[in-house]
């Protein structure tokens, strides 16, 4: 079991960012500055590019301004685009009478995708699911992907950044999704179901 403590939580963090950096970073350029071959130094620089952006998009903000939106739509178009760089297949449905919701639509767009980035990865490439639905109070996007669920640690300490069960992840998805999520006037709800994760994003209705 990790070491939750504060010395340890910082210890963790560190190594962490460090594999990050030195995997994602300094490999890929150090491949393409030791070829001879102008396309392999071309991928180097575009991949480091790549994982500094993801460093910058993990980056702690708040949502920004609500509007009311259509939920479906939100969800739809967030899910076409993150197919556009994932082969998973991603099945959305809908209640009937699906309630507005109050939010910044890009703040959900990256939350959602936040999720879907973790049930791809836990769930090992299976299918996934959203679900829309909601009552007067709160619409809810149900994400459930086919992987082996949460261990007890990583439901307890799934918003701890730089926390992550993956020896590549850098532990920052979940704990900003939650951010984004909650500066909204939402919540956002671990558990396990019978065939494996369960993320639900409830969120406040028009």
């Amino acid at each position: 079991m990790a070491d939750a403590s504060p010395k340890g939580v910082a210890v963790e963090a560190a190594a962490r960012l460090d594999s990050f950096l030195r995997n994602a970073v300094e490999s890929p350029l150090m491949r393409g500055l030791k070829s001879d071959d102008p396309e392999v130094l071309k991928s180097g620089v575009e991949q480091a590019l790549a994982a500094i952006q993801d460093l910058h998009f993990l980056a702690d903000r708040a949502a920004g301004e609500r509007a009311i939106h259509d939920l479906a739509e939100l969800v739809e178009e967030t899910v076409e685009r993150y197919g556009r760089t994932s082969s998973i297949p991603i099945a959305v449905t809908a209640a009937e009478d699906l309630p507005q919701v109050r939010v910044d639509s890009e703040a959900l767009a990256d939350a959602l995708v936040l999720v879907l980035h973790n049930a791809e990865h836990f769930g090992a490439g299976a299918p996934v699911r959203v679900e829309l639905g909601g009552d007067d109070a709160y619409a809810s996007v149900v994400v459930r992907d086919n992987g082996p669920g949460f261990t007890a640690e990583a439901l307890s300490r799934a918003y701890d950044p730089f926390y992550s069960t993956s020896e590549r992840g850098l532990g920052l998805g979940l704990p900003q999704a939650r951010h984004l999520i909650e500066s909204m006037g939402g919540e956002i709800h671990l558990r396990n179901g019978p065939e494996g994760g369960v993320v639900e994003l409830s969120l406040p209705t028009a």
